[in-house]
């Protein structure tokens, strides 16, 4: 069995109507997002952004090229890649059994998560 990696991802400024733009946006890549029992992660909104928390196979890779991979998809203005793209994003990841640590940070504007990898 795979070692499971907890994430932790923050998205503002996100309006609830968006958050539930990119909730549905996550949905094709729900793998991505759950390991271990979770059926899915969930955005739950706290009036200026979102936080999602979700799992993940060793790193939380997966995720992080999920997200690169909805921004890719941009101009359709009001689409999730825009209001993606439109905000800031942190967020990070751990394992404890392999020692796993990354950060990922987006600046508004940016088309790709930047990705920094702990030792």
């Amino acid at each position: 069995m795979a070692n499971i990696a907890e994430g932790l991802l923050y998205i503002s400024p996100l309006a609830e109507r968006e958050a539930l733009v990119i909730d549905h946006a996550l949905r094709p890549y729900a793998g991505a997002f759950c390991n271990g029992g979770e059926d899915s992660a969930k955005l739950d909104h706290d009036g200026d952004g979102a936080f999602l928390c979700f799992s993940g196979r060793w790193t939380c890779d997966a995720a992080w090229d999920a997200f690169d991979e909805i921004m890719s998809k941009a101009p359709a203005v009001g689409s999730a890649a825009q209001i993606l793209i439109a905000s800031e994003i942190s967020g990070h990841g751990r394992e404890s059994e392999t020692r796993y640590r990354a950060k990922v940070t987006k600046e508004p504007g940016a088309c790709r998560l930047r990705r920094f990898r702990r030792p």
